[in-house]
């Protein structure tokens, strides 16, 4: 099954004009991303918008109108179709490019509802 199948990716985000960019640069790099639906939930009033536009390249980007965290994970959530969601700060930054697919498999492989991570 595709990575695109399995999980939507989820951002929430406010004024991160400074740290979108190197996120979607890192999500760029990414083994099997494909397709994968990534919704930035945005309450912006910098130019961090421009900023997605900008940096997004081929990605699969939609941005919607965020909120406070919970909302803006609540709203991004409400449009998954997937079975699983991938919730990201835009401060995030992968330190291998397989990172989202070796938990996506670890995810399916381990029948895991809910999966934690050591952050750095």
């Amino acid at each position: 099954m595709k990575l695109s199948e399995l999980i939507t990716i989820v951002v929430p985000c406010k004024n991160e004009e400074n740290y979108i960019a190197h996120l979607l640069m890192h999500l760029r790099q990414q083994q099997d991303l494909g397709n994968t639906r990534i919704i930035i939930a945005d309450c912006s009033t910098d130019k961090t918008r421009e900023v997605i536009q900008t940096m997004k390249g081929d990605l699969n980007v939609e941005v919607i109108d965020g909120g406070p965290v919970s909302v803006a994970k609540n709203n991004g959530a409400r449009l998954a179709t997937t079975p699983y969601i991938l919730f990201i700060d835009s401060d995030v930054r992968f330190f291998n490019d397989n990172c989202i697919i070796d938990s996506v498999n670890e995810i399916v492989y381990n029948d895991l509802d809910l999966v934690g991570l050591y952050v750095k």
